[in-house]
């Protein structure tokens, strides 16, 4: 299910509501992540551009390395002994490990 900016706004109102009364404005709360979270998507997209660029490679081969990094994250995070008990990969002398 994919929330909306809607669903985000009354559950975070609310949640802020509920915790903290009226000692703050939710709206005001909520704005201000709001505005952070925006700037975040924001620096994102300014460092895969970077990364792009420096590595002098596409934006597509950034992203699918970067979804290979993830997959790989989320197959460690799911079984971490299986990771730590593979055979370590070979490793040329110019080239490094990621």
């Amino acid at each position: 299910m994919m929330l909306t900016t809607s669903d985000v706004h009354t559950m975070v109102t609310q949640g802020i509501r509920a915790r903290f009364g009226r000692l703050v404005d939710p709206e005001a709360v909520f704005n201000t992540w709001l505005e952070a979270h925006d700037q975040a998507v924001i620096n994102a997209a300014h460092a895969f551009d970077s990364l792009a660029r420096d590595c002098g490679i596409s934006q597509a081969e950034v992203a699918t390395s970067l979804a290979a990094l993830g997959e790989q994250l989320a197959e460690m995070e799911a079984n971490p002994l299986a990771t730590l008990m593979e055979p370590p990969a070979e490793n040329h002398p110019h080239e490094g490990r990621v």
